[in-house]
């Protein structure tokens, strides 16, 4: 039985990771928390017999050695924060173990490892995704993504939305927004334009043209986030931060998902078509630790993993046509989300069929 080490395996993401690794039954998982006797007590954990949890500050470079010694696999839910994921990735790579993080960055590319960065939510799944949605397409002319998220931001998915939407503001000189657009399943919600690396290789790799939006509830979340928007160019980490503090704030647990929202339209079959892929989940949290435990396992299991590999550019690998389907089923069949359907029209043919339902 492998062996997965998982640091912040009790935090707000990495739980979820944990959670689905010790479903399978397959692995023996050391869980690294700052604080074990919290970890011990939150009724979360209750019933993980493959788990055993150790006390430690990832800070404490001799721990980290012989963590990653006695483990098989790494995953890495430790906010970019704390701790760059590059330097443990440099670890597990002079020790030959495969590397697992949710984080992104420049950084992760000079890594001589093994293994899969950005293997989260967003980023990371959505490009995935949009190609798994386009699979039977002979010709895509053209697409539309919509994130909508409700819910606490973890630093990882606020710092990435305050580089994507600074991103496209520096490109076109003004961030794109859509008041009031209706949302299938969701309701009225504002729409952001969101540009990174992710929305590039996209379009780039799909030959069509396309757009990206992003949403975060109401009126008063948007206010939230241009405050945020508004210091993140000479204050990364600091406007990142704000803007998880203010998120708790504002929390409404009720309003809790995460959604994507995925129109594909093009030629299938010999035939004009346009087609909508929905996941639904119940948070970004969820959602990010479940794909990071799938990963995991992916590296735990390939043995012809070579490099450190984005997860984003996962469509691009020879791993894609052999593990997606499988990654859909489970997280399709995953308790986390509460719905992953295809339907044979628009998002807007959707919306007049769905408004209200939920």
């Amino acid at each position: 039985m492998n062996k997965i080490g998982i640091l912040g395996a009790a935090g707000d993401v990495g739980r979820y990771a944990l959670e689905y690794l010790n479903s399978t039954g397959r692995f023996q998982i050391e869980a690294v928390s700052r604080n074990i006797n919290k970890a011990r007590k939150d009724l979360f954990f209750n019933g993980m017999i493959n788990v055993s949890f150790t006390e430690a500050d990832i800070i404490d470079n001799a721990f980290l050695e012989e963590f990653v010694c006695r483990n098989d696999v790494v995953l890495n839910m430790v906010s970019g924060a704390v701790r760059k994921g590059s330097e443990i990735a440099d670890i597990c790579a002079v020790n030959n173990r495969p590397f697992v993080d949710a984080g992104t960055g420049d950084h992760f590319k000079n890594v001589s490892g093994k293994g899969f960065y950005t293997a989260g939510a967003l980023p990371g799944l959505s490009v995935p995704l949009a190609f798994y949605a386009a699979r039977n397409f002979s010709k895509v002319t053209n697409y539309r993504h919509i994130t909508s998220m409700s819910g606490v931001f973890s630093f990882g998915a606020a710092y990435d939305y305050l580089e994507g939407v600074t991103s496209s503001t520096a490109k076109s000189g003004m961030v794109k927004q859509l008041k009031g657009v209706n949302v299938p399943f969701i309701g009225e919600e504002d729409l952001t334009e969101y540009s990174d690396s992710e929305t590039a290789f996209l379009k780039k790799n799909l030959c069509a043209d396309g757009e990206s939006f992003v949403s975060f509830g109401g009126a008063e979340t948007g206010s939230i986030l241009k405050q945020a928007a508004v210091t993140f160019s000479t204050d990364k980490t600091g406007s990142a931060n704000r803007l998880v503090e203010l998120s708790r704030l504002h929390h409404i647990k009720a309003n809790d998902h995460f959604m994507f929202l995925i129109e594909i339209s093009g030629i299938s079959e010999e035939k004009e078509k346009t087609s909508t892929l929905v996941l639904r989940t119940e948070s970004s949290q969820s959602l990010t630790g479940l794909v990071s435990g799938i990963c995991t396992e992916m590296a735990a299991d390939e043995t012809d993993l070579s490099g450190l590999i984005s997860f984003s550019e996962f469509s691009r690998t020879p791993f894609f046509n052999r593990y997606m389907p499988d990654i859909v089923k489970k997280i399709s069949g995953n308790k986390r989300t509460v719905m992953f359907d295809e339907y044979d029209m628009s998002i807007d043919e959707l919306n007049e069929e769905s408004y209200g339902e939920i």
